[in-house]
């Protein structure tokens, strides 16, 4: 995340921002908190809504699991493979544990909404793997330990990262 955070970084001095608060959400979450924790000097503030903190134990699934390759297939099944797979994410967190304890009631997202969510994917190709994988990756706990900014830490309630709050 550290990539994403400079990146940031560098966008905010090119545009002459003030120091000011930063906001970020589940993976934008923990991309705000190590901009938070490197450039200080830059962050007046953080809310932090949904921040991942997850266990050893989640992580490795997930990792094993949640981002497999992207390769378009000449029978095109990568299409319906990817729809299917972002649906799956509406329905159930992680997507590839589909049972009733894994669901989170959201509301099923619009299939335009859907259809978007997979473009994204189509766009990125294989390389989407490395920035979602990178929130999984990253070690939050220590992050906030060293944290030398306010910030606020948040949740809506039915999130499906608002147990996590508690983590902290």
């Amino acid at each position: 995340l550290k990539h994403f955070a400079g990146a940031l970084a560098d966008a905010f001095t090119e545009m002459r921002m003030p120091k000011c608060v930063v906001f970020g959400n589940h993976t934008g979450a923990s991309i705000a908190l190590e901009f938070g924790h490197r450039f200080p000097e830059k962050t007046r503030g953080l809310v932090l809504e949904s921040l991942p903190v997850f266990k050893k134990s989640e992580t490795e699934d997930i990792l094993k699991y949640f981002f497999p390759p992207f390769h378009p297939k000449w029978d095109g099944s990568h299409l319906f493979s990817m729809w299917s797979r972002v649906r799956d994410q509406n329905i159930w967190f992680p997507w590839f544990k589909r049972n009733v304890a894994n669901m989170h009631g959201w509301p099923m997202a619009e299939a335009d909404a859907i259809h978007d969510y997979v473009m994204h994917f189509f766009r990125a190709g294989d390389s989407y793997r490395y920035g979602y994988s990178a929130a999984f990756r990253y070690k939050t706990l220590p992050a906030v330990k060293q944290l030398n900014v306010p910030t606020v830490f948040i949740s809506l309630e039915g999130d499906i990262l608002e147990s996590h709050v508690a983590r902290l």
